[in-house]
């Protein structure tokens, strides 16, 4: 017995672009993709943090400077310093985001300020200073994670390399 010749058809035609174009997506976004080849800048911003008690001020700066952290991974920023003073704030409402229980906070001299220095590298096309998921603009709300701290604060300085 002769084995019979296979002949290409569109449809396996069709299938094989599906699949090729399917791989090709992944690897882009997966591997490569969103400006890891676009040039890029060096932004360095400051994050003021109001009244954190001393011992947690006292516990962070251990690990300071700390690469930081989005989604799980590091990204291509760095806590390069933090500075604290008495805090001048007379009252601080904070909401625990997963039980919405809202905290008043009445600081005293055990309570602190807390100045981050931040640097960090972002698409310098982009009209847009992306540092990991979140935004950098002067009055802002900015998240300051590592893998060893986490703190809320606010944007109060940007400068950004031209």
């Amino acid at each position: 017995m002769e084995k019979a010749k296979r002949k290409i058809n569109v449809i396996d035609v069709i299938i094989v672009v599906v699949i090729l174009a399917a791989a090709l997506f992944f690897a882009y976004k997966f591997l490569g993709g969103k400006g890891k080849l676009a040039p890029k800048t060096q932004i360095t911003y400051t994050v003021l943090v109001h009244a954190v008690p001393r011992e947690e001020y006292e516990n962070i700066k251990k690990f300071v400077p700390d690469r930081t952290i989005s989604s799980g991974s590091y990204i291509d920023c760095q806590v390069q310093s933090v500075t604290a003073v008495p805090s001048k704030v007379d009252k601080l409402e904070k909401t625990n985001t997963d039980s919405f229980v809202k905290t008043v906070i009445i600081p005293n001299g055990e309570y602190l300020d807390l100045t981050f220095t931040i640097t960090a590298q972002v698409t310098a096309t982009s009209l847009l200073n992306e540092v990991g998921t979140q935004e950098v603009r002067v009055g802002r709300t900015h998240i300051v994670k590592t893998k060893n701290f986490e703190m809320t604060g606010t944007v109060i300085t940007l400068d950004r390399a031209q």
